[in-house]
């Protein structure tokens, strides 16, 4: 039942969420000008689930997600996880 959301950092043309039929994957990207750390830090801040887990290996994004009360996992050790 987890949702799982990718954000990249868009182009001029931005975009909106993408979803696959069936995927519980969303695919984000960017507004011009957003980065995409600061967007996944807003989609933690409006998270409505009980449970927030970010994967990342920017210290940044850790740091703001931890402050926002998510939890959080390296990239390499999420993938070690999952492998």
């Amino acid at each position: 039942g987890a949702q799982v959301v990718l954000v990249f950092d868009g182009d001029a043309e931005g975009g909106s969420a993408v979803r696959t039929v069936g995927s519980p994957v969303r695919t984000r990207f960017t507004r011009e000008g957003l980065e995409a750390d600061d967007e996944l830090l807003g989609l933690v801040d409006q998270a409505s689930a009980p449970v927030v887990v970010v994967v990342s290996n920017d210290r940044r994004v850790l740091d703001g997600a931890r402050q926002r009360g998510a939890n959080t996992v390296r990239s390499s050790d999420f993938l070690a996880l999952v492998r």
